[in-house]
């Protein structure tokens, strides 16, 4: 038609932009590319990247904007064949540490909530008697970072062990442990001269007896006592001596009788003799001569502060038959 007029109308498509995904500090799977056109709708991709201690948050978009997994999007750039950047925002997870007292072990600390990648510092307090072996459990140290899971760790002591020396007896030592019973030297019946033992005294400023059961002598590990051997006057306590005694000294310091015998025997008409008297002294304190009808036992009471007395003791063969001198036995018996 002469004179008409057309009309071209332009058809208009929307720009492309593609989106990527940056996994920012990921350390596990991958992502392709999101293909978007402006002015349509555009779902953004399921995540496909991990990171160890921590979980996906949200996307922060390289246009400034936030987004969600899987979320709808459209528009986010006009820009032909640009490029909007993902990256994932990530939000680091806590963990649990427990910590348990052992053997040993007063108080426990630094359990509790950790973020992924912490430093954790455990601690403990020691029970007395009681020294520190070892952590068991997740971790055998007592500073660790915090891993990707819960942490149970447990805190061990051990009970100190000590010795207990002796002195004056000749006993081996004898090794204790704390909070267990520990039993001291047996020295009952051991015999010193005309002493006898009687209890121990330890260095600890106690008295214990001979084979006594104790505990917890000492809290110390690798501590030391001493047990100290002390001695009693034994009573009765017997010297065995040989006829043909003359002012023999006996020590009878500590005791307050004295009982002098000599055997009965010897050839027929021979007579025993047997006194006791205070060393110097013109008399006796007690005597018997057999030929007179006397006694072959006889017993005095020693005077006070008398520290030596003086025996006499024989057979009057003695005098004469030299071979018998070891025949005849006199006994020395003191009391207290």
């Amino acid at each position: 038609t002469n004179g008409a007029t057309i009309t071209m109308y332009a058809n208009w498509s929307g720009n492309t932009y593609y989106i990527v995904y940056n996994g920012n500090g990921a350390d596990s799977g991958g992502m392709g590319i999101t293909t978007c056109i402006y002015g349509q709708n555009c779902t953004l991709a399921g995540l496909g990247y991990g990171r160890t201690g921590y979980r996906f948050n949200s996307w922060s978009g390289s246009n400034g904007g936030s987004y969600w997994n899987g979320q709808t999007v459209s528009n986010l750039t006009p820009t032909n064949d640009a490029t909007i950047t993902m990256y994932a925002v990530w939000q680091v997870n806590q963990y649990t540490v427990t910590v348990n007292k052992g053997t040993g072990i007063a108080s426990v600390s630094g359990g509790g909530t950790y973020n992924y990648g912490a430093t954790v510092n455990l601690g403990y307090t020691l029970s007395t008697g009681y020294h520190f072996s070892s952590w068991s459990g997740d971790y055998k140290k007592a500073k660790f970072t915090m891993p990707a899971k819960d942490v149970t760790i447990k805190a061990n002591g051990e009970a100190n062990t000590y010795t207990i020396n002796y002195d004056g007896v000749s006993i081996h030592f004898t090794t204790c442990v704390y909070n267990s019973d520990c039993i001291i030297g047996d020295a009952s019946g051991i015999k010193n001269g005309r002493y006898e033992f009687d209890y121990w005294s330890g260095s600890n400023g106690k008295k214990y007896s001979s084979g006594q059961r104790v505990k917890n002598l000492t809290s110390k590990d690798g501590g030391t006592l001493t047990m100290t051997a002390k001695w009693k006057l034994q009573s009765p306590y017997t010297i065995n001596l040989k006829s043909n005694l003359y002012d023999k000294q006996i020590d009878v310091t500590g005791y307050s009788k004295v009982t002098l015998k000599i055997a009965q025997g010897g050839h027929d008409g021979y007579q025993s003799y047997i006194e006791i008297k205070q060393c110097g002294a013109p008399s006796s304190l007690k005597s018997s001569y057999s030929g007179s009808g006397g006694r072959n036992t006889i017993t005095a009471n020693i005077p006070a502060n008398t520290t030596k007395l003086c025996i006499n003791a024989w057979h009057q063969e003695d005098k004469y038959h030299q071979e018998c001198k070891t025949k005849h036995k006199v006994t020395v018996t003191l009391t207290k």
